[in-house]
């Protein structure tokens, strides 16, 4: 696979190169891939192969053929868990899946809020009756009524 690539987008990487970045792509170590390519002063070969616009080139190619094939697998998992799992990894995994789509499953939550007033039911009912004064509300019996439209008589 590495030299179909290295021969599609036409770099010119020796073999030595092709394994330095084979292993760089796995172990994320510069000094270590370069001394496990063969390079008989892996950091200084490393620092030179990382300025290599062809070393470059590839590693970026063969990341994302790595992340692509990964997505497939993950994908695929995905897929056969919502389809031969119990009810709850199902529902996980749809859920997962529906969410990198950009899709939100509607979820249930339940928001309380607590209220607190040191007034007495006096002292409040008192305020509603001040607020409503001040609105012009009508009141009956210290309660705050609606009006009602004056009824129209059908007969007119």
């Amino acid at each position: 696979m590495s030299k179909s690539l290295k021969l599609q987008k036409g770099l010119r990487l020796s073999d030595k190169q092709v394994s330095f970045c084979e292993y760089y792509i796995e172990s994320g170590k510069k000094g270590q891939s370069a001394e496990l390519a063969g390079y008989k002063f892996p950091d200084v070969a490393a620092a030179k192969l990382m300025k290599n616009d062809d070393v470059l080139d590839y590693i970026i190619e063969r990341v994302k053929q790595k992340h692509k094939s990964e997505i497939v697998l993950a994908h695929n998992t995905m897929m056969d868990l919502m389809q031969n799992a119990n009810d709850a990894i199902r529902y996980k995994a749809a859920d997962s899946v529906m969410a990198r789509a950009g899709y939100l499953i509607a979820q249930e939550k339940t928001i309380k809020h607590e209220i607190t007033d040191s007034r007495s039911d006096e002292e409040i009912k008192q305020a509603i009756l001040a607020i409503a004064d001040e609105l012009k509300l009508k009141t009956i019996e210290g309660q705050v009524v609606e009006e009602q439209p004056p009824a129209i008589d059908a007969q007119s």
